[in-house]
């Protein structure tokens, strides 16, 4: 808890031209118009990729952010040789997605491993007049470590009580 991984985004230039994730972004943009792209040299993942805008509404959505939603995972199957494959761990952050002004909708992921929210993880797309224009990654990554509890919920508080010396009366749980 607390501890921050450093990202170091880097510039697609800075990639060796023969670099396969350059090739590859390099291949994007000339198929979508041009797009400046940053990606994370630790992850590979865009920090920052933005350009001209692919198209993603056209006003006639009964249901904007429920086709908004449903166009950001159609995009990353499409790219996932890019992107990776995150299906099964991107979870819509409601509260954070939606209409921000009246030309911008904004759609946020947050990434869960196994039902395990990842801290501050989150995977972001701007949609501005109908088209997305950017999108990047913010603390994405395979996740590495169990997800799986080690202990359960009664070893857990007979532990949590032994550590404070106290007695499950003398405690008072929030929450459970």
């Amino acid at each position: 808890p607390g501890i921050v991984l450093a990202v170091r985004a880097v510039p697609l230039v800075e990639l060796p031209a023969s670099d396969a994730l350059r090739l590859g972004w390099e291949q994007f943009a000339a198929r979508h118009g041009g797009w400046t792209v940053t990606v994370d040299q630790r992850s590979g993942l865009p920090t920052l990729a933005f350009g001209a805008g692919i198209p993603w509404l056209d006003g006639s959505e009964a249901e904007p952010l429920a086709a908004l939603e449903a166009k950001a995972r159609a995009f990353l199957a499409e790219n996932r040789i890019l992107l990776g494959e995150w299906a099964e761990q991107l979870v819509l952050d409601a509260a954070a997605s939606g209409r921000a002004s009246d030309t911008l909708w904004v759609v946020t992921f947050r990434q869960a491993a196994n039902g395990v929210p990842v801290d501050d993880a989150r995977f972001d797309f701007q949609v501005v007049q109908g088209k997305l224009v950017a999108f990047g990654v913010e603390r994405w990554g395979t996740v590495r470590t169990r997800t799986e509890p080690r202990l359960d919920a009664a070893a857990a508080s007979e532990q949590l009580f032994a550590y404070l010396e106290a007695t499950p009366e003398q405690v008072v749980m929030h929450g459970s």
